[in-house]
């Protein structure tokens, strides 16, 4: 990183990224870009993320489906924490869980959309101290389940659905999760 590189990995083709037990720290856009241009799968799992400019981590496909998994990551003083975005052309569907976003100047979890329709299920993941906790778009779909959210200057934005099983307190602005029916399944 050093603030000069791009990306620290930038996953542009093939059927599937495996990151796992690595530090990616300090780049002027993302830690790690999934954008491919066609039906892909990745998992990153037990990486720490940090001080990258853009974000921790992007999901952007072009074209195709994307299904992923975040795994015990951390994400700390990015941009955006994790930031799952349909704008390229191509679907995503991610599960985010056991992780920490935290610190990021942006949103710590960010769905944005135009009009591809993206999703993610959030459990057991903390987010504290982002300028949003998390955020959705229309055409987004987000599910949590037994998170912290905690000191972001604003809970969420956006539909946020909830399992009924967060905790939320001391965030500036709303904080307001719509809850699934039937919760605590």
């Amino acid at each position: 990183g050093l603030g000069s590189g791009l990306s620290g990995i930038k996953f542009q083709s093939g059927a599937a990224l495996h990151v796992e037990d690595c530090m990616i720290n300090g780049f002027t856009q993302f830690g790690i870009q999934v954008v491919p241009g066609a039906n892909a799968s990745f998992t990153v799992t037990r990486t720490g993320l940090f001080n990258n400019a853009s974000g921790g981590i992007q999901v952007r496909p072009t074209a195709g489906a994307t299904t992923g998994v975040i795994d015990r990551v951390i994400a700390d003083k990015n941009g955006a924490g994790f930031a799952l975005d349909g704008n390229g052309g191509g679907g995503n569907n991610t599960i985010i869980r056991d992780s920490i976003v935290s610190n990021n100047t942006g949103a710590g979890i960010s769905l944005s959309t135009g009009g591809t329709a993206i999703g993610a299920t959030v459990t057991r993941t903390a987010v504290l101290a982002n300028a949003t906790g998390i955020s959705a778009s229309a055409n987004s779909f987000v599910r949590v389940g037994q998170l912290e959210i905690t000191g972001n200057t604003a809970a969420t934005s956006g539909t946020v659905s909830s399992f009924g099983t967060n905790e939320m307190i001391g965030n500036g602005g709303s904080e307001t999760l719509s809850l699934l029916a039937p919760a605590l399944q």
